[in-house]
């Protein structure tokens, strides 16, 4: 057997002999890399954690052997060693050949074993316990190759070959430019080598790059370290010249003066200093204000403004403290002391001021000015006597003059997505967290284990500093996953320091000092808002609390509320926290404004009820995404109070949506809701205990739970068939689930006999839209049971009424089920067009079920037509789907398919593969119909030399329960074959699969 080995450093490849394979992207070859990295054995139990960690364990093991059987369907079969409940794959990798020379300090050996990124191009981001392992490994061995450079380098330059370690650390650069101590040390080595020039063209790129990229300066000891070069350069250059160096003369520097003097060091925030610097440069800008919420930052970032923009204004920059402040005219004899100016005589300490500033070009921070915003004109009269005078004020709400331009600050910025740990140390609220964390257990450190808790920290203070620094206070005592529970506990969330001001105390404080500037009509509407979950609109605003937008724009104004670029409000989540306890201080006004909420999103959802029938149903499903979190609110109130009616009149766009999304448990959870909430203590409600019932049966159904899904919706049957008034659609929803059921258990005359009921039901209503979903029941069933000129006309029925309404979807899924029978049938070039066009629609409208199944579908046709490479693709498309879909697609059609696309490629071992994991799947599950159906496929496969065919073939058509179309095939082939002994299903499904 060829040398096999395995490459997982770069883009992952295996190599059998003299071929080269390449890893694709998907389950099969992450499983494969795993075994290989580990190189030992693995425990079954240990891989469906880590491959479906948010997965139950016996669907999580499920999934791992169906995983298993498409590995072991690869043509080149990797020889995986199972013992027990253990896996293991042992095979030469390049990440071992490393690891090893690492281990034995053979520096040059493991550089040259490094072979990049581990598993380049690869990602687990529907896997997260995958995930942290691939990216903790990648920083492992990241880590080791950049610490055998450097150990490296410097035995290179021990050994007086300086040039050669330069080369080397050039690489750490080009792997990482923004590697500042990889920087250093070639800066260090180059200058030392007498390269100067090299060194500080290093530094420039380095310093452009970190600007560009981050908009960050370099550490001051970079620029310490590049100034040391620079003047070794001009040094050597003026011993050159032989002239001695000449001293530049002093000059005096504009102040900076009553700056508060900052006793921890300051984060981030360079992207917002470069633009409110530029902003100040303008000269039509001369009173700009940094607006936002508590705790966000803005007297810190005007504080390192002062420090930083005092250069550039010649009469200086000026820090005015007013919190302290209780009336308007304070001001100007704050601003007089901070100036040390000396008021006196009888004109008014405004006037007077004027004309001490008159013509200075200085600028003015006007710290804390939203209690004194009746004093807003002050400012402006400053600004109009003194023309090189600019302001810069700190405000939780806009000062609301003419000259004024806004600058809003937000939270620090920090990872929307998944990052490295390097990555992470790059944001500025994880910089800020894990710096105040060492301040109190100076041990503490980010790392890969501890990397995902600081993130979710810091994304759900969003950012905030001082709700950063009041969790990372906690660091001594708490782990920080009780910390990320705790975070918005009014507990937790307070300072200990004796030096913090009062207002900043705690997060409740800064939102007390913000309420208290508030007029009655906003308290009374912040503290309503609290009643919506996440972000909302201004039309529910209007239907829910009657807030009038005049106080929804002040909200916004004084930084309590933000409005987003779609037009939706939202807030910040410990604000949020907050004013729920608000609301809940009075209960009559929170259950009133619970009653509004309420009623009003449920009456949205029924109204969007009519759009989801219709023709363009994503915009109506997108939006019932973006308020789904209102929706559940307003939900469980409804079932809390007893509104059952309003519960019943969104019951069926809620199933939709869900069912559309594909979220079957959401849908069995909230309609269980359901049933529990009316059990037997509401009698009185059986209208909406069937249609809730119906819906459940049609959840428990899509997630093959079969037995539950006909209990249930008999149930709800039972109920709705005993209504006064008749209530045809819910009742119509249970016969098609029961219909569903019927089908998936091979009873396809009681399938047809539901739909049969379900049409005459939808007839009586004249609905079309009814009758259409009934006729696509029925031409299923009928194809079922071998009837195809019937179902054709019925789907073709169905088509016709969808497309008259307008509706694309439902005409999308019958016009792929049409395909599959006309290929069935053996009309290929009928099928390939109607199929084409199914699959451009159902990508376009993202519906999963029907785009797998349409691909399943193309890739049978083409195989038909003997296209073998576009049969293949689609296969493989559907593959993928069925990976990253678990459970939505029927994988023993797929793994049937490919068995046979492959058989026509000339591949015998990849067919048989597939053809034994469909055969087991449906021999597992007892799907009957498939098993025969698959036992057809693989024997036609195998060939009419082989003894067996002949024996199965006679099983399948002979037998009851086997489709109409595989008997057709069977029989086809054995016209050809002389009678013979026939096998029983079992005896052949034994010979088969063992």
């Amino acid at each position: 057997m060829p040398h096999r080995s395995v490459w997982l450093m770069g883009k992952p490849q295996a190599a059998l002999g003299s071929e080269v394979l390449l890893f694709l992207q998907d389950k099969r070859y992450l499983l494969l890399a795993y075994l290989a990295y580990s190189g030992d054995w693995v425990s079954r139990e240990h891989l469906a954690c880590l491959f479906w960690s948010e997965t139950d364990s016996t669907s999580a093991r499920k999934n791992l052997r169906h995983l298993l059987s498409r590995v072991r369907a690869l043509e080149w079969q990797p020889e995986l060693e199972v013992r027990q409940e253990h896996l293991r794959w042992q095979i030469d990798t390049d990440v071992a050949a490393f690891n090893r020379a690492y281990a034995q300090f053979d520096w040059a050996t493991a550089i040259q074993a490094f072979g990049g990124e581990l598993l380049q191009g690869f990602s687990a981001d529907d896997t997260p316990e995958l995930a942290a392992w691939l990216e903790g490994e990648r920083e492992q061995l990241a880590q080791r190759w950049r610490r055998a450079v450097f150990r490296h380098s410097s035995t290179l330059e021990q050994d007086g070959k300086i040039s050669k370690g330069l080369e080397l650390l050039q690489t750490l650069l080009e792997s990482n430019p923004l590697d500042e101590e990889a920087l250093e040390r070639y800066m260090t080595t180059a200058a030392h080598m007498g390269e100067v020039r090299i060194a500080l063209r290093a530094y420039e790129r380095f310093s452009e790059l970190l600007k560009r990229e981050l908009g960050l300066p370099p550490t001051l000891d970079l620029e310490h370290l590049a100034e040391s070069i620079r003047q070794k350069g001009q040094t050597l250059a003026r011993l050159w010249a032989d002239a001695p160096p000449v001293p530049s003369p002093p000059h005096p520097h504009p102040v900076a003066s009553n700056v508060p003097i900052a006793l921890t060091p300051f984060v981030g925030r360079d992207l917002e200093l470069a633009a409110i610097a530029e902003a100040l440069q303008q000269p039509e800008c001369r009173l700009l204000t940094l607006s936002g919420p508590g705790g966000v930052g803005k007297s810190r970032v005007a504080l390192q403004t002062v420090l930083e923009q005092a250069t550039h204004f010649p009469d200086g920059a000026h820090f005015v403290v007013l919190d302290s402040l209780e009336t308007p005219e304070q001001i100007p004899l704050r601003i007089a002391e901070t100036l040390r100016f000396v008021l006196q005589g009888p004109d008014p300490p405004l006037t007077q001021l004027e004309r001490h500033i008159g013509g200075r070009a200085m600028l003015l921070v006007l710290d804390n000015y939203e209690h004194l915003l009746e004093g807003a004109g002050l400012a402006l009269r400053l600004l109009e006597n003194c023309p090189r005078l600019h302001l810069l004020v700190t405000s939780r709400e806009r000062l609301n003059l003419h000259a004024e331009q806004v600058f809003q600050v937000g939270g620090l910025v920090l990872p929307k997505d998944p990052v490295s740990l390097l990555e992470a140390q790059h944001y500025d609220a994880v910089r800020l967290f894990v710096l105040r964390a060492q301040q109190v257990r100076p041990d503490f450190a980010l790392s890969p284990q501890n990397l995902p808790q600081v993130l979710e920290i810091c994304r759900r203070v969003e950012g905030f500093p001082l709700a950063l620094e009041l969790a990372a206070a906690w660091v001594r005592t708490l782990p920080l996953e009780a910390i990320v529970q705790e975070v918005g506990n009014p507990e937790l969330m307070v300072s200990q320091s004796r030096d913090t001001q009062p207002r900043h105390r705690s997060m409740e404080a800064v939102f007390e000092h913000s309420w208290r500037l508030l007029s009655t009509a906003e308290q009374t509407a912040l503290q309503q808002l609290s009643v919506f979950f996440g972000g909302f609109r201004a039309e529910a605003v209007k239907q829910v609390s009657r807030t009038p937008l005049p106080v929804l724009a002040a909200l916004v104004d004084k930084s309590l509320l933000r409005l987003t670029p779609t037009g939706r409000y939202d807030r910040h989540a410990l604000l949020y926290q907050y004013m729920q306890q608000k609301l809940a201080d009075h209960p009559i006004e929170e259950q009133e404004i619970r009653n509004n909420h309420s009623l009003y999103y449920l009456r949205y959802l029924s109204r969007a009820l009519k759009e989801i029938r219709g023709p363009e149903p994503k915009p109506a499903l997108e939006a019932l995404e973006e308020e789904m979190g209102n929706i559940r609110l307003a939900w469980n109130w409804a079932l809390e109070i007893g509104r059952f009616q309003a519960i019943k009149d969104a019951a069926e766009a809620l199933m939709r949506f869900l069912d559309a999304r594909g979220r079957y448990l959401e849908g069995i959870e909230m309609f269980e809701e359901v049933r529990q909430a009316l059990g037997s203590s509401h009698p009185q409600q059986p209208a909406v205990l069937g249609t809730a019932l119906v819906f459940l049966g049609k959840f428990q159904q899509r997630l093959r739970l079969l037995d539950a899904a006909v209990q249930t919706t008999q149930q709800g049957l039972d109920l709705l068939s005993k209504l006064a008034i008749p209530d045809p659609e819910s009742q119509i929803w249970g016969l098609g689930t029961l219909r569903a059921v019927a089908n998936a258990q091979g009873q396809n005359q009681a399938a047809l006999a539901y739909g049969l009921r379900a049409l005459e039901m939808a007839r009586k209503t004249t609905n079309p839209r009814l009758i259409a979903v009934c006729l696509g029941w029925v031409a299923i069933s009928e194809d079922t049971l071998g009837k195809p000129s019937e179902a054709i006309r019925s789907y073709r029925e169905a088509i016709f009424l969808f497309k008259q309404q307008g509706n694309r979807i439902g005409a999308l899924y019958n016009a792929s089920n049409l395909g599959r029978l006309l290929i069935d049938q053996g009309r290929f070039e009928e099928a390939l067009p109607l199929l084409q066009e199914a699959l451009q629609e159902s990508q376009t409208s993202g519906e999963l079920i029907v785009w797998g199944e349409t691909l399943m579908y193309l890739g049978r046709c083409y195989l038909m037509l003997r296209q073998l490479e576009p049969a293949w693709e689609c296969a493989q498309g559907a593959l993928q789907l069925a990976a990253q879909h678990p459970n939505q697609y029927d994988e023993v059609w797929l793994y049937n398919l490919l068995g046979q696309i492959a058989t026509a490629r000339g591949q015998p071992a990849q067919a048989h593969a597939f053809f034994l994991a469909a055969l087991g799947q449906a021999w597992q599950a007892q799907k009957i119909p498939e098993v025969l159906e698959v036992l057809c496929s693989w024997a036609i496969a195998l060939g009419a030399e082989n003894p067996l065919v002949p024996k199965v073939l006679r099983l399948v058509a002979g037998h009851p329960l086997a489709f109409e179309a595989d008997k057709v095939r069977a029989r086809t082939v054995l016209r050809e074959t002389s009678e013979g002994e026939t096998l029983t299903l079992e005896r052949a499904v034994e010979r088969f699969l063992y």
